[in-house]
């Protein structure tokens, strides 16, 4: 499954990179990804080309309008589905020594002095264009200048067109489906990483598209983890279990996420009520908060004033897994104070193509506000129960 966005969105989206070459005086971009983390470490490149490369890709992108860009593909067989989904004029393989091919681009464009943007696929992590590569384009463009641009062109990124938000939110709806689907057909006896064939089963035949699913079972009583494994195991599910889990599922290069607990055809005991209850209270507080021009220092009160417990950041985490927030098309959105990076930001991995923007559940009716999340219990013989 692929899609496109539309001429103005990728037009849009140029004009910002070329405002962003003419700021740091830079004569071109060379974009790099890889296909790490399903597909998402392309995030920078997918921005400008809507391409999602299965290897690697690098993309050529002068600032004179003049001069075409230049799609370069990992794996030769991989060039015609690129040029079925990117506008790119120019899309060929890399070859073996891709580096080399981008700077010999570079050099047919004259473009062999000044300064060079080089986008690599997380400024968090300093994840830039493998060593040898970026060695290649030294050797060969001696007298071009190399900036590391990867954490200014990530934040060209950050605040979400209409379009992009429209695209967040069928990634929402696919993450929804998946806990609906396991709390109608986990059933004591079943593996954990059976889970994942209907986790990604209630997805995938919609044109949805694989993220992370991370989960972990374990009797509520004897608990053995505090996060959900990114591994599942061949341990059998148990009645009594509760199952945690991180869940996203994409669409087409933009994911939803949500955590949610799912107990096994009994109800959850109070110890493992109580966690849920000021996770959730401290959501709301934290929702409460948000708002165009907020910090992180206008939300991180908000969760401490309810519960003592909530400065911890276990409780902190199991915020997100209660809760959703819907981006409103057009708004400022909410940001971190200056000299931290916002982990819901495009330059984080994980959230390398938006936050989790979340739909209401509609089976109960609510379209506005926020909604209330609740504990999941399973049924084996398929039903549903709270």
């Amino acid at each position: 499954m692929s899609d496109r966005f539309s001429p103005a969105e990728m037009a849009r989206r140029w004009g910002l990179a070329r405002d962003l070459m003419d700021r740091l005086d830079l004569a071109a971009l060379v974009v790099f990804g890889n296909s790490g983390v399903n597909r998402h470490n392309q995030a920078n490149a997918f921005w400008l080309t809507n391409h999602l490369d299965l290897h690697h890709c690098y993309l050529a992108a002068p600032r004179d309008e003049s001069i075409e860009p230049a799609l370069y593909t990992g794996l030769a067989n991989h060039v015609p589905n690129a040029r079925r989904v990117s506008d790119v004029p120019v899309i060929e393989w890399g070859g073996y020594d891709p580096a080399a091919t981008v700077a010999e681009r570079l050099q047919k464009a004259g473009i062999t002095a000044g300064r060079l943007g080089l986008v690599g696929v997380n400024a968090t992590f300093g994840m830039g264009m493998p060593y040898r590569h970026h060695a290649t384009l030294r050797e060969a463009l001696p007298e071009l200048e190399m900036v590391d641009a990867t954490a200014e062109f990530a934040s060209l990124r950050r605040v979400k067109s209409g379009e992009e938000i429209e695209w967040l939110r069928r990634a929402a709806v696919f993450t929804d489906r998946t806990i609906e689907a396991l709390r109608e057909e986990v059933r004591p006896g079943l593996p954990e990483y059976a889970l994942l064939g209907i986790i990604e089963g209630s997805y995938r035949s919609d044109g949805g598209l694989p993220h992370i699913a991370f989960l972990r079972s374990m009797p509520m009583a004897e608990p053995n983890g505090c996060l959900p494994a990114q591994d599942p195991s061949g341990r059998l599910i148990e009645e009594g279990d509760v199952i945690i889990t991180e869940i996203s599922a994409s669409y087409w290069g933009y994911s939803g996420q949500i955590h949610r607990p799912v107990f096994v055809r009994r109800e959850p005991t109070p110890e493992w009520q109580r966690m849920f209850d000021t996770a959730l209270d401290a959501y709301r507080r934290m929702a409460a908060a948000m708002r165009p021009g907020a910090t992180e220092r206008d939300v991180i009160p908000r969760l401490r004033r309810g519960h003592p417990s909530a400065r911890h950041r276990p409780v902190v985490r199991a915020v997100v897994a209660v809760g959703r927030v819907e981006p409103r098309a057009g708004g400022p959105e909410f940001r971190a104070r200056h000299g931290r990076r916002d982990p819901a930001q495009p330059d984080h991995p994980r959230r390398a193509n938006g936050p989790a923007a979340r739909r209401p559940h509609r089976r109960h009716g609510r379209r506005r506000g926020i909604p209330a999340p609740h504990p999941v219990r399973a049924r084996g013989d398929h039903g549903v129960r709270r």
